[in-house]
């Protein structure tokens, strides 16, 4: 008797391993061949094609104008401009790299913008050029640091910033 319920037992699992793999393989296999689809698609892009795909054209436009401005050896100011926690200014570093950078703190609060202040007016030997990293999607924009202060000074404390781009392209952005 015990040995026919083992027996039972295991057919029983058997079945339902068997019915699990007929129920999940057809969705398995058309996701597998949606990504090797897409993977023979891009195979073979260069680095700039592939960036302007994930990125956007305008972003990558923008990053490519701002390395031509600054030296390969040429420190910047980095800020964030938009949401700290999104990561923006992490991707214009990596994407302006070798290129050293200083991280000058956010705009999206006051207190951020204060503390920013104070560190281009009290530090001469700052760099002379500030990137905006301004958040997800949007493109990062090139200022001077003269410029970018009197920007900065121009902003009330409980306004929300917006700055007109002296960087590629003219245009303007918002740094919220």
């Amino acid at each position: 008797m015990r040995r026919r319920l083992s027996l039972l037992l295991d057919w029983l699992a058997l079945a339902l391993v068997a019915l699990l793999v007929l129920t999940t393989a057809p969705t398995a296999v058309r996701r597998s061949a949606i990504r090797l689809s897409y993977a023979l698609r891009v195979a073979g892009e260069d680095s700039l094609t592939m960036r302007a795909r994930r990125f956007g054209a305008s972003y990558i436009g923008a990053v490519e104008a701002i390395r031509r401005t600054l030296g390969p050896d040429e420190p910047y100011c980095l800020v964030e401009g938009g949401n700290p926690q999104s990561g923006a200014a992490f991707w214009v570093r990596y994407e302006l790299a070798p290129r050293p950078a200083i991280y000058a703190g956010t705009l999206a609060e006051p207190a951020g913008r204060e503390r920013l202040l104070q560190l281009l007016r009290a530090d001469q030997a700052a760099p002379w050029h500030v990137v905006v990293a301004p958040g997800p999607g949007a493109p990062p924009a090139l200022f001077e640091r003269a410029s970018f202060l009197h920007e900065l000074e121009q902003l009330q404390p409980s306004a929300r910033p917006r700055a007109q781009s002296s960087g590629p392209g003219g245009r303007s952005i918002d740094v919220r």
